[in-house]
Formats: C-alpha cells, sequence, structure tokens
C-alpha cells in the first residue's frame, strides 16, 4: 500500500490507524493500556516495513488515542506514574523512522465539539509526543467548525 500511494506527489503520509479507540472495553485494564498497545502496533508495522522486500520510501502518520493529542500535564502524569507509557522498543522505532524523515505526529482539533481544550493546548501535546519520538513533524490533518466563516 505504501509503495502505491509514494509516487502521488499530494499525498503527505500514510496514516496507520484513522482515531485510534481505547482496546479492552469493556475490560478496564485493559483500556489503561490502550496507549502501550497502540504505540507497539505502530512500532510493529514499522518494522515490518523495515523488513520488506521493497524498501517503503512514503512518510507514516501515527495518531495518539482518538487522534486527538493529549493534554501535556496528562503525558506528564501518565509517565510519572508509568501508567499507559510508551515501550522503550516502540520508541526506539518510531524515532528511527523520524530520523529518516519518514514520521509525522497526526492530530485532530475540533473546537467546541469532542475536544474542549485550546488549539495551543492540542499543539503542545502534538509537540510533547514528538518530543518523545525524535521531533518528528506535527500535522493538523482535521479540523472543523460549524460554519464555513469559522473555519
Amino acid at each position: 500500500l505504501c509503495i502505491v500511494w509514494e509516487r502521488y506527489s499530494n499525498v503527505i503520509a500514510i496514516e496507520l490507524f484513522n482515531e485510534p479507540p481505547l482496546g479492552g472495553v469493556p475490560d478496564v485494564a485493559a483500556i489503561l493500556h490502550s496507549r502501550t498497545d497502540l504505540f507497539n502496533f505502530y512500532a510493529a508495522v514499522l518494522q515490518e516495513l523495515e523488513h520488506a522486500e521493497v524498501p517503503t520510501k512514503a512518510p507514516v502518520a501515527i495518531e495518539d488515542l482518538g487522534g486527538t493529542s493529549l493534554q501535556p500535564v496528562v503525558q506528564a502524569i501518565s509517565a510519572a506514574v508509568g501508567l499507559d507509557d510508551l515501550s522503550s522498543p516502540a520508541i526506539e522505532t518510531l524515532s528511527r523512522w523520524a530520523q529518516k524523515d519518514q514520521l509525522i505526529i497526526s492530530f485532530h482539533w475540533y473546537p467546541s465539539r469532542s475536544t474542549e481544550s485550546s488549539l495551543e493546548d492540542h499543539i503542545r501535546g502534538a509537540v510533547l509526543l514528538a518530543s518523545e519520538l525524535g521531533r518528528p513533524p506535527i500535522w493538523l490533518s482535521e479540523y472543523w467548525q460549524d460554519t464555513g466563516e469559522d473555519t
């Protein structure tokens, strides 16, 4: 699939999972590890692509849970208590792709809908995640307002 899309100059990246949900519902213990599992999934896909016969040239975009960026304070608290932390192997793989300029952090912002915080807060959250993964670019991949004037 990457090979199909990488030849088109108007394709920014191949996004692996749009608006990834919490996993493990209704098992609360499994839900608490959704973010770890998600980033391990991303790393596993990228590792498979690294071993493909034909090298992948296209950038790959990844999103945090729900397609939004987690508030920096939520990320910091989660990391401090070790809850749903990103695994070292996932960080290593994603950072490797960032260093090759083949990773993009994608996030969404829908003001006054599912995202109550400001665009600036979402940007800070995306930048914080990017800082953990080798500083790939961030990309506001979805945005919508109720009226054309506001958009």
